[in-house]
């Protein structure tokens, strides 16, 4: 797949999942902005990509998307791929969690980002993707086994 002149944002793009997409989607040649809220990380993956851009983005707040995707226009162009990966996790034990902490994380999640990101993709037929990770812990139930 060669993806020259596309210009792809990847939120969550420091680490993980998300680091490894931009590592893919530099290879096939994409111009890649990285977004995520902790720059000395962005930065550090952004030094080992060709044409990359890091960019400070918290996906739970509507004015940093909307700053993030304007800083990332403007440095690298129109979005034409966007990679919704990043989220906010809650690490709760099940017993302690309700239908609003629930509500409140999906809302928080993917909801603001891929709002605000679809509206700023490129109008010719932008490619989105929207997934992502959250932290799992399993817990062995009582009697029963894992």
């Amino acid at each position: 797949m060669k993806l020259n002149g596309q210009h792809a944002v990847i939120t969550g793009g420091g680490r993980g999942i998300g680091a490894a997409i931009a590592e893919a989607l530099s290879r096939a040649g994409a111009t890649v902005t990285i977004m995520g809220r902790d720059m000395s990380v962005l930065e550090a993956k952004a030094e080992n990509l060709p044409n990359c851009l890091a960019v400070r983005c918290d996906v739970t707040d509507e004015q940093s998307v909307a700053s993030a995707f304007a800083e990332a226009r403007e440095g690298n162009g129109p979005v034409d791929i966007l990679i919704n990966n990043a989220g906010a996790a809650l690490s709760l034990p099940f017993k302690k969690t309700d239908r609003a902490h629930f509500q409140q994380r999906h809302r928080g999640r993917h909801c603001r980002g891929l709002k605000q990101g679809r509206g700023d993709c490129h109008h010719h037929g932008p490619r989105y993707v929207r997934f992502g990770s959250q932290s799992g812990k399993f817990t062995k139930l009582s009697g029963g086994a894992m």
